[in-house]
Parts: C-alpha cells; structure tokens; sequence
C-alpha cells in the first residue's frame, strides 16, 4: 500500500467542493500533467483513508477543517498507470467528498509547490429535474452528470463527476439561500 511498493496500491483522495456546492477544486498532477482532485498514497502517520485524503488535499490546496459529504467514501476508482509512475502499476483510490465552508469567490487556493500551477476551482453546473419541485416549491435541480472541465484534465475526470454526481445529489444539496432565490440580503428575505 504504501507509495515505494511495486503493483498496486491503494490511494485516498477527495473531490473538494466549496461551500455553496457550486464548484470543485482541482490541482495539476505533475507526473499525469493534467488537472485531478487532490489525492494521494497512504503515509504512516495515516489513521485512516479519510485522513489521508484529508492530509493531501491540506499539503495539495491548503484546505483544512473540511466537512465530510455523505457517510464515508463516496466511490472506489481502479487506474491503470503509465510508466511514468515508476514501478507502480496502478492505483486503487478511495474517493471522498470534502467541503469547505465559503464559497469558492472566498476560499483561496494554494499550490503545494511554488512551482507548479495552482490549484483552481471548476464550476459545476446543475441540470434541472423535470417535474420535481424543492422544499421552498422551485424546480428541484441536481448535479450535472456533464462538467465543464479545463484542458489537459484527467481523462477518466469527466466519467467519475458523472458517477459521483448521483451521491452529490442525496448528500450534497445546496441550501437555497437568498443568494439562490436571487434576493439580496438587504431585502429581509434572506
């Protein structure tokens, strides 16, 4: 399991959204030279996947004090890797759903290296359910299965938003705020 193995090992990572659920952040993979969600090997000091997946997204964002979405890992991903990974042939990632308090507008991104680009947030967009009304009686809307992604991401990106998108849905919902309802604060209805 751990990154010096050869074969498989297993990875912890998380899709990070901001507060308002609104968008996703991403970082650039050095060796994969494209855009992923923050993730990575297993290290001693890990106490479980969730912390792992916590510790890289703090060392890869700067992200701390994330809140958990959902009741745990929200999907398992099997990649086969490309001989730039050294020995390591493939990895098994347990995949997590991280949330930070603002909205993305608020919460700065880091980069782990002064070097590389830095991380960037990515809007998801929501698709509306046809003939499914919210709580406050507007159209429900879910997660797009369709994620407008940079260049240069993952190319197996597009297919884990699409299946993660139904967890989001049950465990993700934003909360209208007046922000949503399209009222200001200054109008009381907030």
């Amino acid at each position: 399991m751990a990154a010096e193995g050869g074969g498989l090992h297993v990875t912890a990572s998380a899709v990070v959204l901001d507060g308002a659920a609104e968008q996703l952040a991403l970082v650039w993979h050095g060796k994969a030279h494209c855009w992923v969600q923050p993730g990575g090997h297993l290290e001693a000091e890990d106490a479980s996947l969730e912390e792992a997946a916590r510790r890289e997204v703090a060392e890869e964002t700067g992200l701390q004090d994330l809140s958990l979405v959902g009741p745990g890992p929200a999907l398992l991903e099997v990649h086969d890797l490309a001989s730039t990974f050294g020995t390591c042939g493939g990895h098994w990632d347990v995949v997590f759903v991280l949330r930070a308090e603002g909205d993305a507008a608020d919460v700065t991104l880091h980069p782990e290296s002064p070097d590389g680009p830095a991380p960037i947030w990515v809007p998801w967009p929501r698709t509306e359910t046809p003939g499914s009304l919210d709580d406050s009686g507007l159209p429900a809307t879910g997660f797009s299965p369709q994620v407008p992604l940079p260049e240069n991401a993952a190319s197996d990106m597009a297919e884990i938003l699409a299946r993660l998108a139904p967890y989001l849905d049950e465990f993700a919902a934003p909360t209208r705020t007046a922000k949503h309802r399209g009222l200001s604060e200054a109008d009381g209805n907030g």
